[in-house]
């Protein structure tokens, strides 16, 4: 409590430990005294449930800290109340740890959920991927089909072309008409050849 035992004797318990002015949430002190009030009244032990009572240090700040006090009463040989003990246990790291184990809970499951989201992603864009390539193959085939058809389909006259141009080349005929004949059998060739 940042008190010594000198610090504490003989003053009023809320005197040394005043709820923090800054939080105005703050319920120490009035819990306190409601818990103080029942051992009074009714002279059996009281326990509180985990308060967060803020301690101011030497310099006048507060410190946030977390208690499990348990009020008991002690009474005298006539059954009357001579004292109240306070007991209580910092429990402020437990708290923490507590609070911390909750924010790795919510960011664990925020990360399962992304992770899932992703890899909803990634399945989705994998599907589109196979619906593409299937495209993809369906137009090589027709593009193969085309070709095969086109190739069959000019190859044949051009066989016609080719076969009449060489009967022309056998013929007689003047040195004019066989360059006719000639360039004529070139260019079939080389378009038979690009077939």
């Amino acid at each position: 409590t940042m008190r010594t035992r000198e610090d504490l004797l003989g003053r009023a318990i809320f005197d040394p430990f005043p709820d923090n002015p800054e939080d105005p949430e703050a319920t120490g002190v009035r819990n306190l005294r409601a818990s103080l009030g029942q051992v009074v009244r009714h002279r059996a032990p009281h326990t509180m449930a985990v308060q967060k009572y803020d301690i101011q240090r030497p310099d006048g700040g507060f410190e946030v800290r977390y208690w499990s006090p348990v009020n008991s009463p002690v009474l005298g040989e006539d059954g009357r109340l001579k004292y109240v003990i306070h007991r209580v246990e910092d429990v402020t790291e437990y708290v923490r740890l507590k609070e911390a184990e909750a924010q790795l809970r919510q960011l664990t499951g925020a990360l399962e959920q992304r992770t899932a989201g992703m890899e909803a992603e990634v399945m989705r864009r994998a599907q589109q991927l196979e619906e593409a390539n299937a495209r993809l193959e369906e137009a090589n085939e027709a593009k193969r089909e085309f070709l095969s058809r086109m190739s069959h389909e000019l190859r044949t006259p051009l066989t016609a072309v080719l076969g009449f141009g060489e009967l022309l080349g056998y013929a007689d005929l003047g040195e004019k008409e066989q360059g006719f004949v000639r360039l004529l059998q070139q260019a079939g060739s080389h378009l038979l050849d690009l077939i």
